[in-house]
């Protein structure tokens, strides 16, 4: 209930940034990210802590503790 309508999201961002992709979820969106990527780019991942939590498993950098 407290999360932000992502088309909503993507319309106020595009205002700042031309290219603006949705996915579904979070397998999709990494994989639309890293596609669109180009060698040295900067993928920033944002959310809630357990989207956090996926995109440093899915990079290897979970820990122990995680």
């Amino acid at each position: 209930p407290r999360a932000a309508d992502p088309e909503r999201l993507a319309a106020v961002s595009r205002g700042r940034c031309p290219q603006v992709e949705l996915a579904p979820d979070f397998p999709s969106a990494i994989g639309l990210a890293t596609a669109l990527a180009d060698p040295g780019d900067l993928i920033c991942v944002t959310g809630s802590l357990f989207i956090v939590a996926d995109a440093r498993d899915h990079y290897g950098l979970a820990l122990d503790k995680d």
